[in-house]
């Protein structure tokens, strides 16, 4: 066993601005279908290949310099979150930008998601936000959940959307319905950082100082985070 886990030992490689970074800090990290490397910081977006690097800025047709988050949908199309202009979408050679002028009212965006049937969900600093066409419409989520910070998102098997907020609420929302998911007793409050549904259907949420996980029974276990 021992040398079974040898043999799949993988080769690390450190990237620094020697490799086109344009600075050290990353706030999203993307592999594509291709095997390209997305890497967005708060000075821009790089894509990392094995014939180098490539800086998308102002100068390609990408406003955003505080990259928050990133999505590659169903057609091979990237999406790109930011801090402070909306969301771009680069596809092939072509860059797209959404704002306040496509439906999006706050600009400040932190996590991204597609649904089942290929839509993309926007989580900003002041709601749910969903693709319609070439423009974006806020989800109808009943209140306080329509004007929160949405900080996570992640959908299941059945097409439901878990959601998280800077507060550390939780809830999944599915043919307008949101069902509220109290996390464990005992869990401080906190931002929920992350959001993943895995293959058996488990949902995992990341908080600063804990990793959580839920059953599909809604039973919820405390995991262990390494030092």
């Amino acid at each position: 066993l021992a040398g079974s886990l040898r043999a799949q030992d993988l080769a690390m490689r450190h990237f620094d601005n020697r490799d086109g970074l344009p600075q050290s800090q990353i706030w999203a990290l993307l592999e594509d279908r291709q095997g390209f490397i997305w890497a967005g910081t708060s000075d821009g977006l790089v894509r990392l290949g094995p014939n180098g690097s490539q800086l998308f800025d102002s100068a390609d047709g990408l406003k955003a310099k505080y990259v928050t988050c990133l999505l590659e949908d169903r057609e091979g199309s990237i999406w790109v979150g930011s801090q402070e202009r909306g969301i771009a979408r680069i596809r092939g050679r072509q860059i797209s930008s959404f704002g306040v002028n496509e439906g999006i009212q706050n600009e400040a965006i932190h996590c991204l998601a597609e649904t089942r049937q290929g839509g993309v969900l926007v989580g900003s600093h002041q709601g749910l936000f969903q693709t319609r066409e070439e423009r974006f419409e806020q989800v109808p989520l009943p209140e306080p959940w329509r004007s929160e910070s949405i900080t996570a998102l992640t959908v299941d098997a059945e097409d439901g959307v878990w959601i998280g907020t800077r507060k550390g609420t939780l809830a999944r929302w599915k043919d307008s319905r949101l069902e509220e998911a109290s996390l464990p007793p005992g869990t401080e409050p906190g931002a929920i950082l992350d959001l993943k549904v895995d293959p058996s259907g488990l949902l995992w949420a990341l908080q600063t100082e804990r990793l959580l996980k839920r059953t599909k029974e809604g039973v919820w276990s405390v995991e262990s985070l390494p030092d």
